[in-house]
């Protein structure tokens, strides 16, 4: 069964704070892709829209969003996720692919604020600068 640590950031705030999924909870997060937004009630995150901005393995290997499938890849890197190169090097590294899988141990998630509530601040905005 699928164990994972989420790490939850929320920009407004800037604050983060982590929690852990274990069995039938998890499930909704398996097959996803880093990139995409889940509902955050299905994971214990009422009324917000949450997107998963990374992850990584028991071993520590990072996932890249540019990487296909979930299984681990020997790639060519010059920098970016799971890298830091000086200028003009390049080395090859593992990495994971973008997919959730069982072997996904921690799960990077960032809080979106839905749209409709955002028009509604953007709207309060301009009332507050006629006034």
């Amino acid at each position: 069964m699928a164990k994972f640590k989420l790490n939850v950031a929320e920009p407004k705030t800037g604050k983060a704070s982590t929690s852990e999924l274990e069995g039938p909870k998890a499930k909704p997060l398996l097959g996803r892709a880093i990139g995409e937004t889940v509902d955050g009630s299905t994971i214990g995150i009422s009324g917000k829209k949450v997107m998963i901005t990374g992850a990584s393995d028991k071993d520590g290997i990072p996932q890249r969003a540019d990487v296909h499938g979930g299984g681990k890849k020997q790639i060519i890197l010059t920098r970016g996720i799971g890298f830091k190169a000086k200028k003009a090097q390049r080395e090859r590294k593992l990495v994971r692919g973008r997919m959730i899988t069982e072997e996904t141990y921690q799960v990077n998630l960032t809080i979106i604020e839905p749209e409709s509530s955002m028009k509604s601040s953007d709207s309060q905005k301009e009332n507050k600068g006629k006034s």
